[in-house]
């Protein structure tokens, strides 16, 4: 594609090196990786035959600007993303099997293991003035013992749950704020109740006379009032339970989780509020044995992963012509691993992942289209970072009505 190597007017005439600025990762990072202007070679032949708008300019230094231009370099930008995304697949696989095998290889998980149960955290770590440490431990040439060292490792281990814990109470806060955009029509409906409820009350509550009760015109009857107030408060309760339950810090630890209690707990306490979309939550269908569906996770990731499906869920079964709109939640317990499958009858996936729909992934990548411009493509990235975090997969389900996910964590 010249004149790539060749500097002049019209270097870097597809502006690739401003692409791969805004995407700068590696080829095998989960990001979307961008061509740099010396990593690809090629050739576009167009004519004027049948090319009649692209035509030159009077120097003859390169194509005239017009709205044919712009399509032109649209439709070689377009197939340039296809080849970067079957390079970066490649790389994606190559990079999972190269760490799997170094984690394979190393001896620091089990390390950092044996020192948890060992307790070496409680060792004393200072043996300043002392030739053989604390003890009598021997010391190297610095003055610091076998313990110290064991400190060491744990005090860096904990150093790295905590950034961990912290990225993940971001993405929390992160899922509330999409989710307060979500629902932002029904907030609004409780704050206009609540503003009025009071004043309603007080109107009608100054009509009762003496302890009896209500006898007087049914139209200042305060009970139909209470009762309307009271299913404002239970919807705006489980919308605060979905946010802080996912916050509770005991979410946070990894643990033997029960996938199927875990998740049915997330689904029940998102039905109250999907009811107020006409959207249903169908029983958990489950292939296997309850007691068994035993897995080593963080509850917190269970609640990222179905947090952001279901806000998607409620967002596009809104949009869909369906007579009911329905969430699936599928469990398939197996001797090794267990399966989650999630999927909605609304729209299918967008026709422009049709040849990739593993580019639903990538950050920035969206089909949402709001009054205030497009969604924001971070939800199904930080989906698959947790799952790959748990050792786990996600890919998308091949469906021609609705849309699924399926993902499969180790047991």
């Amino acid at each position: 594609m010249r004149p790539y190597g060749e500097p002049g007017p019209a270097f870097d005439w597809l502006d690739l090196s401003e692409r791969a600025r805004k995407n700068p990762g590696a080829v095998s990072n989960n990001a979307a990786w961008r061509v740099r202007t010396n990593q690809l070679i090629g050739s576009v032949r167009i004519s004027k035959e049948h090319n009649p708008n692209l035509v030159d300019m009077a120097n003859r230094e390169g194509l005239a600007i017009n709205d044919t231009y712009y399509a032109f370099i649209s439709i070689i930008e377009k197939i340039i993303e296809t080849f970067e995304g079957d390079r970066q697949r490649v790389f994606r696989e190559y990079a999972a099997w190269k760490e799997s095998k170094l984690n394979e290889m190393s001896k620091t998980p089990g390390l950092v293991e044996g020192l948890k149960e060992k307790g070496a955290d409680s060792y004393p770590s200072e043996n300043k003035g002392n030739k053989n440490g604390v003890n009598g431990e021997n010391t190297d040439e610095e003055g610091y013992s076998k313990h110290d060292y064991e400190n060491a490792v744990l005090e860096l281990d904990n150093e790295r749950q905590q950034k961990e814990r912290a990225l993940k109470t971001m993405m929390l806060y992160s899922a509330a704020g999409v989710m307060t955009s979500t629902f932002s029509h029904e907030i609004k409906r409780i704050m206009s109740n609540a503003g009025s409820r009071m004043q309603q009350l007080r109107h009608t509550i100054t009509r009762l006379v003496g302890p009896e009760g209500y006898k007087g015109n049914p139209i200042f009857d305060p009970f139909p009032i209470i009762n309307q107030s009271e299913k404002v408060d239970m919807l705006l309760e489980s919308w605060l339970e979905v946010i802080m339950n996912a916050a509770d810090q005991s979410a946070f630890p990894v643990k033997q989780v029960n996938f199927y209690q875990a998740i049915k707990e997330i689904a029940d306490s998102w039905a109250p509020l999907l009811r107020q979309k006409l959207i249903s939550i169908e029983p958990i269908r489950l292939v296997g044995e309850k007691d068994n569906c035993v897995c080593n996770m963080s509850i917190v990731d269970l609640h990222v992963i179905i947090n952001n499906f279901m806000l998607n869920s409620a967002w596009f079964l809104e949009r869909a012509s369906v007579d009911e709109r329905k969430i699936q939640i599928s469990i398939e317990e197996y001797s090794n691993k267990i399966v989650l499958v999630l999927e909605n009858n609304g729209p299918p996936l967008d026709r422009k992942f049709e040849n990739n729909p593993e580019r639903i992934f990538n950050p920035g990548e969206t089909s949402k289209t709001t009054e205030n411009g497009e969604g924001t493509g971070l939800g199904l990235w930080i989906t698959k970072m947790v799952v790959e975090d748990a050792s786990g997969e996600i890919h998308p389900l091949k469906k021609t009505n609705g849309f699924g996910l399926k993902l499969s964590f180790p047991k």
